[in-house]
């Protein structure tokens, strides 16, 4: 029988976290789903873990890997292997509510939508609820629009906080290697459907080795991201057909989400050359009016609003030096 929804799971170093993450698995209230987890030739005790689990709830689906190969080809492998008409794709250190899938399906099915997202919440190592500067919480379900698409700014990009339709990725021809900012830009293609359940929740953990977390993803964007990569993003998104309704929207989304991905890029050895080098290049490819932005600041969560405030200010030298510090 073809699964409703197939949640794609990378499994890597996360022993500390999994008993969790998979005793909510458990606790999913829709039936007809599937768990694959692909542990990625974790090197601690996930798999003794795992194995418990694929006793106690038929809906797990096990991949057990030898050599470790990485993130993107682990969530390719599990969505190689997927049967359900909708995919998750979640990180085994968070945690979801109970009724996450079956409120993001449900939704999906009433409404005809070909992406669902859903609230986000932080934690910290013992499950307790942080304040969230990070995004904004929506109390009723919506189908997105011109209208309310910048609402997309309101949460993270990340795909841990969406399920797709498998026939859309199909169709688009995705690979989990162009990462998940490509495929958030999904919402704003001709004929994609989308909005979100307010019911589902995603619970995102803020880990203690935060600033090591930090210096690492800095130094590797600053080796995968560019002008030329920029360039090729926007040239590759546009080629799947941006609604040209969406077009603004699609525009300030992506300025301001490589904005901050290019700010992160440079806080490793305090690169304001850089910053300024790609933020102009990022100027050019998504253009987007200061007027425009202002008329939908309320969307914007606390944490990018003061990046932005310190961006207009010119004062993101000084924010680079200050966090460029943190580092050391």
């Amino acid at each position: 029988m073809k699964k409703k929804v197939s949640l794609l799971i990378p499994v890597y170093g996360v022993e500390k976290y999994l008993e969790v993450f998979l005793n909510n698995l458990c606790l999913q209230t829709l039936e007809d789903i599937e768990f694959i987890i692909v542990n990625d030739a974790s090197p601690d005790g996930s798999d003794d873990i795992i194995q418990k689990y694929l006793k106690k709830d038929s809906r797990f689906v096990y991949i057990k890997k030898d050599i470790n190969e990485g993130l993107y080809k682990a969530r390719q492998d599990a969505f190689d292997k997927a049967e359900g008409e909708f995919v998750i794709n979640l990180d085994s250190d968070d945690f979801i509510s109970p009724d996450f899938v079956k409120e993001l399906y449900t939704f999906a099915v009433n409404e005809k939508l070909d992406i669902v997202v859903s609230n986000v919440e932080l934690v910290d190592e013992n499950d307790r609820l942080l304040k969230n500067s990070k995004s904004k919480k929506h109390e009723e379900n919506f189908v997105f629009s011109t209208e309310n698409l910048l609402s997309l700014l309101s949460i993270p990009y990340a795909t841990w906080c969406r399920m797709y339709k498998r026939e859309l990725l199909i169709k688009r021809e995705y690979r989990y290697d162009k990462g998940e900012l490509y495929l958030t830009n999904f919402h704003f293609l001709e004929g994609v459907k989308s909005g979100l359940a307010a019911d589902a929740t995603y619970y995102y953990r803020i880990r203690d080795n935060s600033m090591s977390s930090a210096c690492n993803s800095s130094k590797k964007l600053q080796t995968k991201l560019s002008g030329e990569s920029i360039h090729n993003f926007n040239r590759d998104i546009t080629s799947q057909c941006v609604d040209i309704d969406a077009l603004p929207s699609y525009r300030l989304f992506n300025n301001l989400s490589f904005s901050k991905l290019n700010f992160v890029s440079c806080i490793y050895g305090n690169q304001g050359k850089r910053y300024k080098r790609l933020k102009s290049i990022i100027s050019s490819e998504f253009p987007a009016s200061t007027k425009y932005l202002l008329s939908n600041i309320s969307l914007i969560p606390y944490e990018l609003a003061i990046f932005i405030l310190f961006d207009k200010l010119g004062l993101t030298r000084l924010l680079l030096f200050i966090k460029s510090r943190g580092l050391k």
